[in-house]
């Protein structure tokens, strides 16, 4: 289920520019394949500076056949140090000089970047190997405390950078988040946050268009 993309900057590591599409599925006995729980989240990144787009679905009538197609609902500007963002509806009407950052709590579309998903457990850490990838495995170690906002495991790859970092882990656990894998609804469901990354990724005509109007800002 869990995919490794992308190439990485020789440098340490380091990326600077890319990709990454945070996936939400669930897994439940008796069904025969993950499903997708919501729209899948695309934040393209710059330095410090990342662009989400925010989409919905949308339910489409045609020769009485029900469908779902994904609509464009607007973007975030994200300020990936100082998690801080900059909500706007299209890209004619941004105005890098009247970007009024607002702290990253506040979003209310897509990945929570703030959200305490380390808040002190006790846990342990293991290799693991995954397509032929050495990663690591941290396992959390629960005591009858509830589970239901904290995952039950983290994969990450301790090789590379997170360029979207989650705050609480990033705190704590020096590497790239691959997956966040959560035993919930307990003893009923596997959710499982996953992230693939495109490293020095060339960004749609869509994105080039935002980061050339805000080019004072990366």
């Amino acid at each position: 289920m869990l995919t490794v993309r992308g190439n990485v900057s020789p440098v340490n590591g380091i990326v600077d520019i890319g990709l990454v599409k945070i996936t939400c599925i669930q897994e439940q006995p008796g069904r025969p394949k993950p499903i997708v729980i919501i729209p899948t989240d695309t934040i393209y990144y710059n330095g410090s500076i990342g662009v989400e787009l925010n989409s919905a679905r949308h339910t489409v009538e045609v020769n009485s056949t029900m469908s779902q197609e994904v609509i464009r609902t607007g973007y975030h500007l994200l300020d990936l140090k100082k998690f801080n963002y900059f909500k706007f509806k299209s890209i004619e009407e941004l105005d890098p000089g009247k970007v009024n950052w607002e702290p990253i709590q506040k979003k209310m579309v897509g990945m929570k970047l703030t959200f305490p998903y380390y808040v002190g457990q006790k846990y342990t850490v293991s290799d693991t190997v995954i397509n032929d990838k050495k990663l690591q495995l941290v396992h959390y170690i629960f005591s009858g405390e509830s589970m239901e906002a904290a995952p039950t495991k983290i994969i990450i790859d301790p090789d590379k950078s997170c360029p979207v970092p989650l705050k609480s882990i990033s705190e704590k656990f020096k590497g790239r988040v691959l997956a966040l894998i959560f035993d919930y609804p307990i003893n009923q469901a596997v959710t499982t946050i996953q992230f693939d990354y495109e490293d020095n990724i060339e960004p749609t005509s869509e994105v080039k268009n935002i980061y050339q109007k805000i080019g004072a800002l990366l």
